[in-house]
């Protein structure tokens, strides 16, 4: 199966047992496996995630003699229905390795940028962009480095950004912000990442896929590292998993036959999961529940038999849990009137425009 990742609100605790690091993603997505310690039982473990389910599994392993835990969830509040559209120029990627050195750019929106705007330092010497280059919507520009004199002057892929010896900052300048730093990437001989710690020298580093903007301090969660001296594809933004339908089914058969058929001596807990699950849906996923009341869900009943039932029953059984919850609210069909048949419209016609935008972008590089 395919596994993909997303952590921006990734975080590592550490306790007297170990480390836990915790997984978040969506429903239906794919992770890359080399950002992890290569452990062969990690490894399997991760490969043998069912992304189809909102819930939580954990896998502990031996690092360096410590107890290390793998924590991942499945849940709404990462699931992607609609594409991602981003706010601004970010450093994407990087890497030092031998005969394969580079700097890499992404502009995540839907426009051209002029990069006139927008300039790079290495330690302490400028390189700007020439007076008439752009930037397409959604692409990449990868930057060559080369170790030698640093001489402030422009950059393209064609014109390699220098620097002398090992630089240990890099940053993105927004220049009509009068020169503000952004995007810093502080270079040291160990590299933190979302998931383990690699070197500088013989690794390379890129964002997650769901980042949509630059950041303006270095946050080792939002970046992936690999080993691998194969050149990395250049960076994309994350595109969407899941339908609304195939969500709202995640969600039904999750009060049906997951979380919510577990209940019993922990209701209060098993409803707000469910809940928070039921906000992080996307709004016309929410809808279907009750536009579409006799689709049918399948699972695994209290008795290890194979049932069925449908969303209509869904909200009842998670209804009937909320009025055992003190101060929680059950769900009720929204009136007519009020349901935003004109929005989901619009959502639709930008849905269909950013996927036009995505599918020339893709045809323009195949014919390049």
């Amino acid at each position: 199966m395919h596994l993909t990742i997303f952590s921006l609100l990734l975080s590592l605790f550490v306790n007297g047992q170990g480390h836990t690091i915790q997984v978040p993603i969506g429903l239906n997505e794919t992770f890359q496996v080399d950002a992890f310690d290569q452990d062969p039982g990690l490894l399997s473990f991760l490969n043998g995630i069912e992304t189809t389910q909102l819930g939580t599994t954990t896998y502990a392993y031996m690092k360096e003699d410590v107890e290390t835990s793998i924590e991942v969830t499945i849940s709404n509040e990462h699931t992607l229905v609609a594409p991602l559209v981003g706010t601004d120029l970010f450093i994407s990627g990087f890497s030092f390795l031998e005969n394969q050195a580079w700097l890499e750019l992404f502009n995540p929106t839907l426009s051209t940028l002029p990069l006139k705007d927008y300039a790079l330092t290495f330690n302490d010497t400028i390189y700007e962009f020439s007076p008439s280059a752009t930037f397409p919507p959604l692409t990449a520009l990868r930057i060559p480095l080369e170790q030698g004199l640093a001489e402030a002057g422009f950059i393209s892929e064609d014109n390699p950004l220098v620097y002398w010896e090992m630089g240990d900052r890099i940053h993105l300048v927004k220049k009509i912000d009068s020169w503000a730093l952004i995007e810093p990437v502080l270079l040291t001989d160990i590299m933190p990442t979302a998931f383990r710690d690699l070197p500088l020298l013989t690794s390379q580093f890129m964002r997650h896929p769901k980042t949509i903007g630059p950041e303006f301090t270095f946050n080792p969660n939002s970046w992936l590292g690999f080993t691998t001296t194969e050149p990395l594809a250049t960076f994309l933004l994350a595109e969407p998993s899941i339908t609304p339908l195939v969500q709202a089914k995640a969600w039904a058969t999750d009060v049906m036959y997951g979380r919510g058929m577990f209940a019993a001596g922990r209701v209060e807990e098993a409803f707000r999961t469910m809940e928070a699950e039921y906000e992080w849906m996307h709004p016309t996923s929410q809808a279907l529940i009750f536009s579409q009341p006799n689709t049918s869900i399948t699972g695994i009943n209290e008795n290890g038999q194979q049932d069925s039932s449908t969303f209509r029953e869904a909200v009842g059984r998670y209804n009937y849990l909320a009025a055992r919850v003190p101060g929680a609210t059950g769900l009720t069909m929204p009136p007519q009137t009020n349901f935003p048949w004109l929005d989901v419209l619009s959502l639709s016609g930008v849905i269909v425009g950013i996927f036009s935008v995505l599918i020339l972008i893709k045809a323009s590089k195949r014919k390049a």
